[in-house]
This record gives structure tokens, sequence and C-alpha cells, in this order.
């Protein structure tokens, strides 16, 4: 069975094609309804001392036209966090676009492989074609030209000549497309927490470069924009969504998704050079991801910002990746003084709809080199790797969703974990290197009350276990399809804790038998309500008598449909994630429940606290952390002090009306800081004049 039609992160898309006969998928119509906000929200910074912005992705569904909004963040006069409405920003990028002259396009040629300004005499032959059809009826018309025009924001062809005329080209409000499921990604200067040789330099070189937010759009491509003016810095479409972007021009355009994929950025080192990298998925405009250099944003020029695109065309068994890839150094070789080599890959899921030959292939991780040789070909073994995951269920569709890495202290990855649309949690081993081990093992499998099997689409994050190995946080339900959004499909929906000891004789095979069970119940405590969260105390372990993690159900979710899709936030010990209550049609949206846990217990974070609270802001996006103020108390007799953290954790609304934001939690957590402990040195004067001779 393949994915006819998926959805759009939140985007409900047309009726399931239910027959595994003609693996295809159809992404022609999205029916959204007024204008909102899907995507997530990212602020410039986590500290309200540096001042920091949001920047909220949406769209417009009469036009399909996108906004991308700066938002303030602040502190009223009672300490509490206060965001701009997104009808007051401090500029959207949609409206700006519209005025701004010159732009620098980029994509690749089909043909030679290479980057090139997007104007019609770079384009393949084949393209070029394809832009001189009429995209309904086919017919040729010659207007390649002008529908390059048109992509590049040129408006004379949207207006009719005369009264009886009607306009050639489709009507936008804004030349930027709609922003459905692509979250904004902000990059200010590199990282400063990197250790490598020549890393310093790297930084100090670039530490004062553009600030940029990044999105994807439907109007097929990558944008950067100048994160203080809103400015356009340059744009990328990746080579295969070339062919179907004349549908864009069309009068009677239905909507077609494009670049909606998500995105990451993180310095990598590239053949001994430092670089930041831009990764992406295509989300479900096609099958596969790309990697940019993006370490200059502000000289983005042909040929020097392209990395690579990886599709079907190379391996078949990628599929549709609707979640940001991972960039990932992984230990290669050890030195004689104890060192590591490394190399830096993209890591990524194989995805939705992944070989399309039959719907019940098996699920792969790809490991992709970043330094692979622009001119060489992809081949595995050599420049790319994928491990199998394999398919475990024949009569259940096959995806494997988004990784979460498990690190060393050197922040190498050394495992990954995913799980897939039948409930397994699958564990990737690197400790032998990328390519070292050729098949993932299971860890759990996730199944409800009945014994059903849950699909898990979500990102697992990783905290550390107690007595060794990690904790691997996830919950469940799939919102993909339309048919998911119909309650008779609804289903029994959970979130997990499970321990993985790394050792495959430790694997959890008693499912949620193993795990300690918590129980909601709805409540009301002082006014707010919400859910108790009950269940026995435990201890980690395998031995009779222990658990290996915990489980809660959430309540009544066959009837409510609530489902947990994006990952969860830890804090200082606590478990932040949020649901999706699907609404009762299109135009109502829903919206979420927040739940505030402890991460190794399952319970409440609080005693007599409440969780699983209503949104008053329809669907919620993933939790923001916003760190609030940082105090730090006076030194005692041996010098040593304590440092507080205040911090709060923020959600912003989603759905088919302007977004909005709550703060969901406010909290602190307390550090050490200063002179911790003394120690008398005894051959200080000795120690001392050493060092003065090295000089």
């Amino acid at each position: 069975m393949k994915f006819k039609n998926l959805l759009s992160s939140i985007a409900l898309l047309t009726p399931l094609f239910t027959s595994a006969a003609t693996p295809e998928v159809d992404l022609a119509k999205i029916p959204l309804c007024g204008i909102g906000t899907i995507s997530g929200v990212t602020p410039s910074s986590p500290k309200i001392t540096d001042n920091p912005f949001a920047y909220q992705s949406g769209f417009d569904a009469s036009t399909w036209s996108g906004k991308l909004r700066k938002l303030t963040i602040k502190l009223d006069d009672d300490g509490g966090v206060v965001i701009t409405t997104p009808n007051d920003p401090v500029w959207d990028a949609g409206t700006l676009l519209n005025t701004q002259i010159t732009r620098s396009i980029f994509t690749i040629n089909s043909a030679n492989k290479t980057m090139v300004s997007f104007e019609f005499h770079n384009l393949a032959p084949d393209v070029q074609a394809l832009f001189n059809l009429t995209p309904d009826t086919t017919a040729v018309d010659n207007l390649g030209v002008q529908r390059v025009s048109y992509l590049r924001g040129v408006r004379e062809k949207e207006h009719a000549t005369t009264k009886l005329d009607k306009p050639l080209f489709r009507v936008r409000n804004s030349v930027l497309g709609d922003i459905i499921n692509s979250s904004p990604v902000y990059v200010a200067a590199p990282a400063r927490n990197i250790i490598g040789s020549g890393y310093q330099a790297f930084y100090d070189q670039n530490k004062s470069r553009s600030r940029v937010v990044y999105v994807g759009a439907n109007d097929g491509m990558l944008h950067a924009f100048h994160a203080d003016t809103g400015t356009e810095l340059f744009a990328y479409i990746p080579s295969p969504l070339l062919k179907k972007l004349p549908l864009l021009t069309d009068p009677n355009y239905a909507h077609v998704a494009f670049m909606d994929g998500n995105i990451t950025v993180s310095e990598a080192q590239l053949s001994g050079t430092w670089k930041t990298v831009l990764a992406a998925g295509m989300g479900a405009g096609h099958k596969g991801v790309f990697a940019l250099d993006v370490t200059n944003p502000g000289d983005f020029k042909a040929g020097l910002g392209e990395l690579f695109e990886f599709t079907d065309d190379d391996d078949s068994d990628i599929g549709y990746i609707t979640s940001a890839p991972l960039i990932a150094k992984i230990r290669t070789s050890k030195n004689n003084n104890g060192s590591f080599n490394y190399k830096n890959y993209l890591v990524t899921a194989s995805g939705y709809n992944a070989n399309t030959t039959d719907g019940y292939g098996d699920g792969y991780l790809f490991l992709l080199s970043l330094d692979k040789d622009k001119n060489t070909a992809w081949q595995e073994k050599v420049n790319y790797y994928k491990i199998k995951a394999p398919n475990t269920n024949e009569f259940i569709a096959n995806a494997l969703a988004a990784p979460g890495l498990a690190l060393h202290s050197d922040g190498s990855a050394i495992y990954a974990y995913a799980g897939d649309l039948k409930g397994n949690l699958w564990r990737f081993d690197f400790t032998g290197g990328a390519g070292s081990k050729k098949e993932a093992t299971a860890v759990f499998t996730a199944k409800d009350h009945f014994g059903k099997p849950q699909s898990i689409t979500a990102q697992p994050v990783i905290a550390f276990a107690p007595g060794g190995g990690y904790l691997i946080l996830f919950g469940t339900g799939k919102y993909v399809e339309n048919a998911d959004t119909t309650p008779a499909n609804f289903t029994p929906n959970s979130f997990y804790a499970v321990r993985d000891s790394t050792d495959n004789k430790d694997i959890t095979t008693g499912g949620r038998n193993d795990l300690a069970k918590r129980t909601l119940a709805v409540a009301s405590i002082n006014g707010v309500s919400g859910y108790t969260i009950t269940g026995d105390d435990f201890s980690y372990g395998t031995a009779s008598g222990t658990k290996k993690g915990w489980y809660v159900d959430f309540l009544k979710a066959e009837d409510t449909g609530e489902l947990s899709i994006t990952p969860a936030l830890l804090v200082s010990g606590k478990l932040f994630f949020n649901t999706l209550i699907p609404g009762a049609n299109i135009c109502e949206p829903g919206f979420g429940a927040t739940y505030t846990l402890d991460i190794l217990t399952g319970k409440a974070s609080q005693a007599e606290r409440i969780t699983g609270l209503k949104s008053q802001i329809g669907l919620l996006s993933i939790p923001v952390l916003i760190f609030t103020d940082n105090l730090t108390d006076d030194r005692d007799a041996l010098g040593r002090r304590n440092n507080t953290t205040n911090y709060s954790v923020l959600n912003f609304g989603t759905g088919g009306v302007e977004g909005s934001s709550e703060v969901s939690e406010t909290g602190n957590f307390t550090a050490k800081a200063g002179r911790l402990s003394w120690r008398e040195i005894q051959n200080w004067q000795e120690l001392q004049e050493a060092i003065l001779n090295k000089k």
C-alpha cells in the first residue's frame, strides 16, 4: 500500500488512494481554509537578554501565497514572556518580496549537473520544453521565458490587458509561495561549542556574517531571508522540482507540494575545511534531500553553494522526506595518541513511499558523505551507506520516521534511534563506523492495549538512563493520510519512555508489560482543568520487579483522535510534549494538549500538578524554550555560589486561524557556579617554574 496523499504536516490532502496496484503519490490538492499557520516557529535566541525575535511562517489558501513574519519577544511588567501578534509584525517577507527588484535564484542544470542562475537560457533542453507548454492543455505556447520571469517575481502577466481578457498567469497576493510544512530556521554566527582543528579561525572569520532565516515554500524554492531586514538574500530550487514549476503559472492552479520539507543547519568539516551546511528534504514535493554550503549566505554564488542532491534516481529506497535531515560526525579511526578521526554525514530516514515497485519495502537509514566530490556519481559503500530496518509486517505499509541521535562526549554519533509505521523502535549502530552494520536492531514495538501496532512518526528524543544506556522518549500516532483525519479510523495512542542498555540481550521483548503504566484521570486543581497522572514507583533494570521505562495512554484517544507526532522537549529533568486533537472538519482544524512530566518517572513534574492542558490557541507547535533570567547568588565561605536560570516554555498556535502564542510552563533550575572546591597544590612553585621554562 502506498500513501497517495500525504498530509503536509497538519495540512489535509485529497482522499486516500487505497489500491497498491498503482503506487504513485498524488499531492494535487490541499483543502485548507482561509489564512493560517501550520509550520513551526523559530526564535533568534533562547535568551530574553539577547532581545530575541520569533520568526513564524504561514499561508493564504485563497491565492496560495506565503508569509514569513518577524515578531518581537519581550517580558511584561510581571516578568512574563510576551510575543507580538502576527497581525503586527516587524516585517512580513511575503510583503517585502513583492517589491524586491533584484533576486538571486539558483538551481541545478539537470543536463550538466552544474549550479546556474535560474534563467530560461540556463535550463536543460527538456526543462525548457516543459516551460514552453500550457500546463492545463500541454499545448505549445512558447511562453517559457515569461514563465521563468513570473517565478522570479515579475507580475505583469497576472493582469488582464482588457476588461474582456483573463490574466495569462495565476494571480498572486505575494510572490512568496505558501509555507505549509517547512519550519523557518534562524542562523547567525557559527556555533561556539565545537572543538576541532582550525575551527576557532573559522569561527572568527564568520562570526559577523549575515543573520539569516531559511524556509522552504511551495513556490519550489528554499529561501534565505536577511533576519534583520526581511530582504531575500538568495533562493535555491532543487532540480527535481523544475519540471513541475510551470504548474504554478496556471490560472486554474490546484495546489501542489513543492519545497515543503524541513531544514537543518550545522557546522561540519568537509575534507579538512570547516563549512556551515544546510540540509533539507523536499517534503512531499519530490523524493530525496539536498545540501548547500551556506557559510557565507550574503555571497551565495552559482557553483559555490552547491554540495549535492540525492534523489530516488540515485537510490530507489529513498522516499519523501518531510522531517529535517541530521548532520552528524561519526568516528572512523583512532590515532595512537587516543584521539579520533571523523567523517561528516547527512543522516536521514528513507521516509514515505520509498521504492515504488511495491508498497511494503524495507526502511533504511541513509548516511550521505558531505564531502562527496561534485563530479562523482553516488555509489553505495563508497560515498553513502544505508542501514536496513526490515519490514516486519507485510500487511501494513512501511515508512521509517526521523531519527534521533545518541552522542559520544566529543559530539560524534554512536547510535541513531527511529520509529516506523509498524510501531517498531530501531537502533542503528555506528560504533564500528558508518557502514559497519548492515541492519538495525528492533529494541521495542509499541502496541496499544488491544495488541495492535501504534505508528511512530515523531522523532524520538534521547536521555541518559539510570544504570547506563539510553532512555528513548517518543509518542505514537499517524497524521499522514486523509484517512487519518476520519473519526472512524481513530486509534489508541500513547507516549513511551523505553530504556535501551544497548546490550541486545536486554532487548524489551515484553512490550508494554516491561514498562510501568501511568494512568490519566480528568481533574481540576485550583481552577486548572486537565489530567492527573498516577502509577506505581519503580526501579530501572532487567531483574525481576524492575521496569525498563514507562508509558501513558492518551485518554479516550480512539474517540478524540489524540496523537503525538512532534518531538518532545527535555529541560532539566522535565519532559514537555504537545499532542494533536483533530477538529470536526477541515475548517475546524482542532487543538492540542500540553503534557509536562518527569522524564524518569513519567509522573507529574510536581506534586499535585495538572498535566494535559488543552490549548486555547488551536493546534500546537513543538514547544519552544526561552531563558528569561539568570541570577547568581553571593559566594559562601569556600567561594562557591549558585547560578539559577529561569525559563518559560512557549507554545505557538497553528491551524486555520492567525497563529498566536501561550506560555505553557515557567520554571528554573540551579547549578553550581564559581569555585566548586579547594585543593592544595603541594608543588605549586615547581609547576610554575616548569611552565615558565617552556615559554
